[in-house]
């Protein structure tokens, strides 16, 4: 079952805001409809901020990742998964999988 975005959009918020030193960096975050700034205390609707790294997936393949987060690299080789920096990919995915779990 795929997350719901509003669900999506809500914890990634409450991360931002109440865990701005967990956000290790600025992103825009491309999740099927939702275009999003993400940066420590600050998560709204992408207006071309600059940022160290943009992530494109799925709500199902974000799905995939947070239930299993060695599904990463599968869908990162097949193009389901687009991150333009990858060291700050990885930063992020583990910042992802604590909010999204649960």
């Amino acid at each position: 079952m795929a997350l719901d975005l509003p669900s999506l959009e809500t914890r990634l918020r409450l991360l931002a805001v109440t865990q701005p030193t967990k956000v290790p960096g600025k992103y825009r975050l491309r999740v099927d409809a939702l275009d999003l700034y993400f940066a420590p205390g600050v998560l709204r609707r992408y207006l071309a901020d600059p940022v160290d790294c943009t992530v494109e997936v799925s709500a199902a393949n974000l799905d995939k990742i947070v239930q299993n987060p060695n599904a990463v690299m599968t869908l990162y080789v097949t193009s389901k998964l687009k991150v333009s920096n990858v060291l700050f990919g990885q930063k992020l995915g583990a910042c992802l999988s604590a909010a999204l779990k649960g």
